[in-house]
């Protein structure tokens, strides 16, 4: 699929709300603070607007909240 063919499986388990899958990738390690296509996994729960994906990413211990992605940070 050339829309995702160069998202992270964290991005696209995001994209896809797919909670079990976003869980179980950040229980075994994924990396939340990727930044690919100008996307990170924060900033794309945000836009989401899906209170369920935020916190998940939220609760890893690793997620950046200031990590800027483009011009913005998640938070801005």
């Amino acid at each position: 699929n050339k829309r995702f063919g160069k998202w992270t499986p964290l991005l696209l388990a995001v994209e896809k709300k797919a909670l079990n899958v976003l869980a179980l990738l950040l229980e075994r390690g994924a990396d939340p603070n990727l930044v690919c296509n100008n996307l990170n996994v924060l900033g794309l729960a945000i836009f989401k607007q899906d209170s369920e994906l935020v916190t998940l990413v939220l609760s890893n211990k690793q997620t950046d909240v200031n990590l800027a992605f483009g011009p913005w940070t998640p938070l801005s």
